[in-house]
């Protein structure tokens, strides 16, 4: 949950950031304002999940956006730090596809399908290289290393079991 929180800020803010450049928007004002509209629009839903005991307010997930607002913004600012990329790949998971024969009622959506969902950070390993060893590694290649959690609902039940986290390492072409 905490990744997703981060790479949506991550993508808000550099999305934003696009869009108002896109717009004639000078650099200097776009990115503060990028940077504010990604963290107004999170701490909205915040603030809503704060007014319901099921959910609650969490500092947590204020961390996890703040990382990745300021990891957008300090790509903009620092262009050599952008050879790091989050990134999400998804495949629904054994209990989303059998969401419909649940033995009890869930709320699991693709939004929440965590089992489902891997966030990576992709390096692009050619622009880390000095550039006598660039020739030796393709540009299109790059390293990633990635999270994600089985067994989050019971594919079977609908219950949410003590998930278990997955550490996977994973080399893809990239531009």
């Amino acid at each position: 949950d905490k990744f997703g929180h981060m790479l949506g800020v991550y993508q808000l803010t550099r999305v934003g950031y696009e869009a108002l450049t896109a717009s004639c928007v000078s650099n200097r004002r776009a990115l503060p304002v990028a940077v504010a509209y990604a963290a107004f629009f999170q701490l909205q839903i915040e603030v809503f999940d704060g007014m319901y005991k099921k959910y609650g307010f969490s500092y947590a997930d204020m961390i996890a956006n703040t990382t990745g607002q300021t990891l957008a913004a300090m790509e903009e600012l620092h262009p050599h730090l952008q050879w790091l990329k989050p990134t999400i790949s998804y495949s629904p998971s054994l209990a989303m596809r059998n969401v419909a024969n649940f033995t009890q009622p869930s709320e699991l959506r693709r939004s929440l399908d965590y089992s489902g969902q891997t966030y990576w950070f992709a390096a692009d390993v050619h622009a880390l290289l000095p550039t006598r060893m660039q020739r030796y590694w393709p540009s299109l290649f790059r390293v990633s290393i990635g999270h994600s959690i089985t067994d989050y609902i019971d594919p079977v039940t609908g219950a949410s079991p003590r998930a278990r986290r997955t550490l996977l390492l994973s080399d893809v072409i990239g531009s």
